[in-house]
């Protein structure tokens, strides 16, 4: 991929990604019931349920608790149409119920807070998955990341949740990455001690998810391995490692 800079690699990490070695992300539970009432305000349960309880791409676990994997959900939000509202807004509330699992409210909140600016919304979203779609170089990134426009209730760890599911081009040597605060806190300790602001030079927001997306990518090598050092990078949440394991 094309680079601004080469970031230095973390002497711990291959011990680190190694650690993961047989583990793969799971399927994330939710619990349709509490999205209806959530949500109650601004759409109706059929649009919910539909998104939330979508056949043969969720699991019922239980009548309270569906799950979806990554790999399903990233089929559903790449074969929505963009414009479609409906198609659109299901596949965004997918990502979110994915992203939020069942242990927070706050982006259930969050949501509810969204969808009361759909237009805003739904400008947001196909806005910044036409730009990443169409990005050739990851200097692109910052214009899809200065694109998510106004107080809406969703920040950076839930739109770059849907950047990483909408914004995939296929063959592309680099793709959208999730950067989050379990991302962040773990790339700030050891064994990586990455401050991002500093690898950036400026504390502009943009221009650090995209230095993040660079380094992850060239840490891992690949879109798949960057994809899944991602996910080790959330697993971890900040804990530290070190070469005996965890500390």
């Amino acid at each position: 991929m094309t680079a601004v800079g080469n970031y230095p690699r973390p002497s711990e990490l291959d011990r680190l990604i190694d650690s993961y070695e047989g583990r793969e992300q799971g399927a994330q539970s939710y619990n349709p019931n509490v999205w209806v009432a959530a949500l109650a305000d601004v759409v109706d349960e059929d649009f919910v349920r539909g998104a939330l309880q979508l056949a043969d791409v969720t699991t019922e676990l239980r009548p309270d608790r569906f799950a979806v994997d990554r790999g399903r959900l990233a089929k559903v939000v790449a074969g929505a149409d963009l414009d479609d509202d409906y198609e659109l807004l299901s596949a965004w509330l997918l990502v979110q119920a994915w992203g939020n699992g069942v242990s927070s409210r706050f982006g259930r909140l969050n949501t509810a807070k969204a969808l009361g600016h759909r237009e805003q919304l739904l400008t947001n979203l196909r806005t910044t998955a036409t730009l990443l779609r169409e990005a050739r170089d990851p200097v692109e990134i910052e214009r899809a990341y200065r694109a998510w426009q106004g107080r809406i209730g969703i920040s950076e760890s839930f739109f770059t949740k849907w950047f990483a599911f909408a914004g995939v081009r296929p063959g592309r040597e680099w793709q959208p990455l999730i950067l989050d605060a379990r991302v962040r806190r773990t790339l700030s300790r050891p064994p990586l001690d990455a401050s991002l602001t500093a690898l950036a030079g400026t504390t502009s927001l943009w221009v650090v998810y995209r230095t993040y997306v660079e380094m992850v990518h060239e840490w891992g090598g690949s879109p798949e391995a960057a994809q899944r050092l991602e996910w080790i990078l959330f697993e971890r949440n900040g804990r530290v490692f070190t070469s005996e394991g965890d500390a």
